[in-house]
């Protein structure tokens, strides 16, 4: 939103949402104090997803086989519904410990079997083959592999499309060069817990070691050309909004229960608001939880203030804006190209457009 006030005053943006549910702050085993993937194993552990050795250990360096991928598919997405008739494989007889597993994951799409009618239970799964099986639906992408991978070139051509699915949905860890995808490297269980907790939206993962997302450290810098002289009001993280409570406020900290919360900016003169953040389904069959965001405005002085709103809009990513990848440059003079919504949100704002539901004025009141 894009907004131009008369007078000083101060404002504060708050959101609320459907809480989610944190990590357990017990450590569930002893050898993955250290590992990069410690706090996502322990929610899996906690949800039941993934259990350890009778010595409590974890053993995250251990490969994950394919019968016991069948296992984790099964226990991590329940709720799939059976797709075809289940396949009675050469290898896998009845008295295996995985018989039932597997004919459940075949029936339920999860696996396909190599030909000869055999499966090689005892197999330990390559990471491209874990990742494919996490991505069984969805349009062919034509993403770039080698603009994220250093080693695209060693993607089987079967696999292609599935590692591009689940490099645009994020599900793609690699620790601790994230441009090496290793894709015919045995899956350790650390890293089919990775992929687990990407695919089931537990936001465990530390951000530097998923494909596809560049992370950068803030700066802030001064444009020429004037472009920055209206201050910006700028809450934009990448953070999932998990509690209710205040964004970000420009209200001055005294007699704040945290003051250092609060930036202590009065406002005045024409000043722009951009507001960009994220709730999202723990599962991938719950809904995703509502988020509403909302603006204070405080006006601390003795007569009322008029607010003009010049330009105001408002978009979510999904299915008025959902990212997508676009070239490097091309030409927009109606405004409908844009790659998700604080792109789409930008863009209308520049063109100075008033969606209907905001007024074009706001009185407010003195306090």
């Amino acid at each position: 939103m894009n907004q131009a006030a008369l007078v000083p005053g101060a404002i504060a943006l708050w959101a609320m949402t459907t809480p989610l549910l944190g990590l357990s702050p017990l450590l569930a085993f002893a050898d993955t104090a250290n590992h990069w993937a410690q706090a996502c194993i322990t929610e899996l552990n906690r949800r039941g997803f993934v259990t350890g050795y009778p010595d409590g250990s974890f053993r995250p360096e251990n490969p994950v086989t394919r019968a016991e991928a069948t296992v984790l598919m099964l226990d991590a997405f329940r709720e799939v519904p059976v797709q075809r008739s289940p396949l009675l494989f050469r290898d896998v007889p009845t008295t295996y410990w995985a018989h039932s597993a597997i004919q459940q994951a075949y029936a339920k799409g999860f696996f396909s079997g190599y030909p000869g009618q055999v499966f090689r239970p005892s197999q330990p799964i390559p990471r491209v083959q874990a990742l494919a099986i996490l991505v069984r639906d969805g349009e062919p992408t034509p993403w770039p592999l080698a603009r994220y991978y250093d080693d695209a070139d060693q993607i089987p051509t079967y696999a292609q499309r599935a590692i591009a699915l689940a490099t645009r949905k994020t599900y793609v860890v690699n620790a601790p060069q994230r441009r090496q995808l290793r894709p015919n490297q045995a899956t350790t269980r650390g890293e089919m817990a990775a992929f687990l907790c990407r695919a089931l939206n537990i936001a465990e993962i530390p951000p530097q070691y998923l494909a596809g997302i560049v992370t950068e450290p803030y700066r802030v810098i001064s444009l020429p050309g004037q472009l920055n002289s209206p201050p910006l009001f700028n809450s934009n993280s990448p953070e999932l909004v998990r509690t209710d409570g205040i964004l970000l406020s420009t209200f001055p900290k005294t007699d704040r229960a945290v003051p250092e919360a609060h930036l202590d900016y009065a406002f005045e003169g024409q000043f722009g608001l951009f507001s960009h953040h994220i709730a999202r389904a723990e599962t991938a069959t719950d809904a995703s939880p509502p988020l509403y965001q909302g603006i204070l405005v405080h006006n601390p002085g003795q007569t009322a203030v008029t607010l003009e709103i010049q330009a105001a809009v408002s978009y979510v990513s999904n299915p008025e804006a959902p990212f997508i990848v676009l070239p490097d440059r091309t030409l927009d003079p109606e405004g409908k190209v844009f790659s998700g919504p604080g792109d789409r949100a930008s863009s209308a704002l520049l063109r100075g457009l008033r969606q209907p539901q905001f007024p074009a004025t706001l009185i407010i009141p003195p306090a």
